[in-house]
């Protein structure tokens, strides 16, 4: 992946969340240390930038795998030198969701964003991309402000929604979402959960103009 020139404004070619997996094998614990490898699974080229998938593999201390995550993004205005390229990762395969359309509101709940909320997110999970914190950086990237991380969007989505079902976070043992509009900072958002079945919940978030923040939301879990 190549950056644009410096002629480019510095930021412009901030990356935006595309989509997210996670398989969780075991709830982490307060105090417990874990080791963090991230390696470059695929590379490709949208009209819009180069897109980047990262697989993240955490383990413990004897060196059991605590979680693994598979993590897109775009980077706006870079150009991608080469071929599109990827690697094989095994993973365990995403049953298909009906269209949002074709599935019944269960529950749904509200949520304000707090206009420092993108700061508190950047310092506790240490993501300091600063389109989410910075108005010169997000405007130089074409963004009227900051915005919401597309992961802190979609954590708080899954504390609503296993709140919604009745089910514990320990339970959940995969994650699934695909991210879409932006959340702006001092907005609100809806959280929906639309279906259950089995040890699945289906579930999407709206942000304050109603297009989709998060689709194709999936929980699996463990009992």
């Amino acid at each position: 992946i190549r950056r644009p020139p410096r002629s480019t404004p510095l930021y412009s070619s901030a990356a935006s969340d595309v989509y997210k997996r996670q398989v969780l094998h075991h709830p982490v614990h307060a105090g417990e240390e874990l080791s963090v490898q991230a390696h470059v699974t695929a590379v490709g080229r949208r009209p819009a930038g180069a897109t980047q998938e990262l697989l993240f593999v955490a383990t413990d201390a004897s060196g059991a795998v605590v979680w693994r995550t598979r993590f897109a993004s775009l980077f706006l205005g870079v150009e991608l030198e080469g071929e599109p390229a990827s690697t094989d990762v095994e993973w365990p395969a995403t049953p298909a969701l009906a269209s949002a359309h074709n599935l019944e509101l269960i529950a749904a709940r509200q949520s304000t964003v707090g206009v420092l909320d993108a700061h508190v997110y950047s310092e506790c999970a240490r993501i300091w991309n600063p389109i989410h914190t910075d108005v010169v950086a997000a405007r130089a990237a074409g963004l009227p402000a900051p915005i919401l991380h597309g992961t802190a969007t979609l954590a708080r989505a899954v504390s609503i929604v296993t709140d919604l079902a009745g089910v514990a976070l320990g339970d959940v043992c995969r994650v699934a979402g695909r991210f879409g509009a932006m959340v702006a900072l001092g907005s609100t958002i809806e959280v929906r959960l639309l279906g259950r079945t089995g040890h699945t919940l289906t579930f999407d978030v709206l942000e304050q103009g109603g297009k989709r923040a998060i689709s194709s939301g999936q929980l699996h879990l463990s009992r």
